[in-house]
């Protein structure tokens, strides 16, 4: 029910909030994937719009990490615009957001026909996100037929008549409902109020249309449920403060269980794979006990070969002999060579036997180590039900499993460092050793965001990400508090902490873990915090 008709009218009032902020930036990093951020000056925020089926969402989020790569501006017509008006369209699933000079049809009907269009104030197509041929129409919005209960014929199930009406309850809804007033799924039309009835349904479907909270059930492994309303008989996995937290954790859960189940697949197919493989070695390795046994007889087909009246005839494909014992041998040649070159030929064998089991032998324990461990890993990969572990399990033994987690160039996820909230929705990253440093200040941090080090002493790399704004000095006294907390001068009144823009520093070539070069600093004395 993530864009069922009540939802998209209880994320029209949530976001009336964003009325009066500007377009700042819009592009899309992913198919199907555009991401606004807007501003009022004060404060950031991103609207997620997907028009990927089954993903199809609308939803505000209060921060967003740009891509560093593969990401596209679009509809830069809008940028600077203010927002002026946001509603809902025929209380259908499409909310229209509405600017001086254009407007936004977020259009959520799912089964890819999602899309975003901008018009003209008189509605004329000048931006399509999916549909380009649309691009100089006038939009138009088909109505959908709007059928009370009371326009079904009495014979009619009640809970069918609630499922295909005007608010289309679907299933839980309609179970939700008949759980209320203590009807049963089999209740027909003609043995109920209709007209009281009709009005209880109108009455249920605005306090769904007016929810400002969500709650997210768990149907199974990978399904999730998003409901506006409490449901009896489900697992709740989580209530939401808003609506557009109940869409993105129904959409992160499902997509996470997703991606786990493809990470298990690869990852366990290819592990079992690599066990055989190793399990065989092994076995032909202790199969190599009777080495001395067959070192010996290539050693006596070869004494018997060189003591031949005439060993440098050739003697085609096979020669009968009897040895010294009395016992006849069979021994096959090489018809292109002598008797004494085939005689070399098993001596050589005879000592390669001997090489080869040598050496095999010493090998075992290691093989044997490393099949175990991969045994181990197999065991943890199946036991790991969260897509971050499982991605960092994945990347840390990738040496063995190779790249089954797509590299994603110098991008580091936010979840290798600490985190913690600031004023005003300013978030600080922290480093958690000296190569955790280097990540955190080299490759996760842009050029604008402000780094933080406590001045004179070891201690933690920290970045503020600022995302195209200016903390002000209150946020930076409050993120170095911090650094200063994760230092060796966490136990000082005071303690100098130095900051300045990411761009400013760098690491000379050969340089230990965590060394840096500042060309520029200021500093502040701060006195150290424990964040919570």
């Amino acid at each position: 029910m993530i864009n069922h008709k009540a939802t998209i009218s209880a994320l029209t009032d949530e976001l009336q909030s964003i009325i009066g902020f500007k377009f700042s930036q819009l592009y899309t990093q992913d198919k199907g994937l555009l991401i606004i951020e807007i501003s009022d000056g004060k404060s950031v925020l991103y609207l997620e719009f997907s028009t990927n089926s089954p993903y199809d969402r609308l939803l505000l989020r209060n921060r967003h990490n740009r891509a560093k790569a593969n990401t596209k501006d679009l509809f830069g017509v809008l940028v600077g615009e203010t927002i002026t008006n946001i509603n809902q369209v025929n209380e259908d699933r499409i909310l229209v957001i509405s600017t001086q000079t254009h407007n936004l049809y977020f259009v959520l009907f799912g089964h890819n026909k999602s899309d975003l269009l901008v018009t003209t104030k008189k509605d004329k197509i000048i931006h399509s996100l999916n549909n380009l041929d649309e691009i100089g129409t006038k939009i138009s919005i088909d109505t959908n037929e709007q059928k009370s209960i009371s326009d079904f014929d009495w014979d009619t199930f009640f809970s069918d008549a609630l499922k295909k009406c005007k608010y289309y309850f679907g299933k839980y809804y309609t179970e939700n409902y008949l759980q209320k007033y203590n009807f049963n799924k089999k209740t027909l039309l003609k043995d109920i109020n209709i007209e009281e009835q009709a009005q209880n349904v109108d009455r249920y479907y605005y306090q769904l249309a007016r929810a400002k909270e969500s709650y997210v059930y768990k149907l199974s492994d990978d399904k999730y449920l998003l409901s506006l309303t409490e449901l009896d008989g489900y697992e709740l996995h989580k209530k939401c403060d808003t609506i557009s937290e109940g869409i993105r954790t129904k959409f992160v859960r499902e997509v996470s269980k997703k991606r786990i189940t493809e990470l298990k697949k690869k990852s366990v197919s290819k592990l079992e794979k690599l066990i055989k493989k190793d399990e065989t070695a092994i076995q032909r390795i202790n199969k190599l006990e009777d080495g001395e046994v067959k070192s010996e007889e290539l050693r006596h087909f070869a004494e018997m070969l060189i003591s031949q009246p005439n060993p440098k005839i050739k003697s085609g494909k096979e020669i009968e002999l009897v040895d010294w014992g009395g016992e006849t041998l069979k021994i096959p040649l090489d018809e292109k060579l002598s008797l004494i070159d085939n005689a070399q030929k098993y001596f050589k064998k005879s000592s390669n036997v001997l090489k080869e089991r040598s050496i095999a032998k010493a090998k075992l324990p290691e093989l044997e180590l490393r099949l175990e461990e991969k045994k181990q890993l197999l065991e943890v990969i199946e036991n790991t039900d969260d897509v971050k572990k499982l991605e960092e399990i994945l990347v840390d033994n990738r040496k063995i499993l190779g790249d089954i987690v797509e590299r994603k160039g110098p991008e580091i996820r936010e979840e290798k460092f600490k985190k913690y909230e600031l004023s005003e929705n300013f978030v600080l990253y922290v480093g958690k050793n000296a190569k955790n440093n280097d990540e955190l200040t080299m490759k996760f941090a842009k050029p604008n965001d402000i780094w933080l080090h406590a001045r004179g002493v070891g201690g933690s790399h920290c970045v503020i990400r600022v995302d195209g704004r200016e903390p002000s000095k209150g946020i930076i006294k409050e993120a170095a508090a911090i650094a200063a907390f994760y230092s060796k001068a966490k136990t000082s009144h005071l303690a100098p902490v130095a900051y300045t823009y990411k761009k400013y520093v760098s690491k000379p070539k050969g340089a230990n873990p965590g060394a840096v070069v500042v060309r520029r600093e200021e500093v502040v004395l701060v006195e150290p915090y424990k964040p919570e």
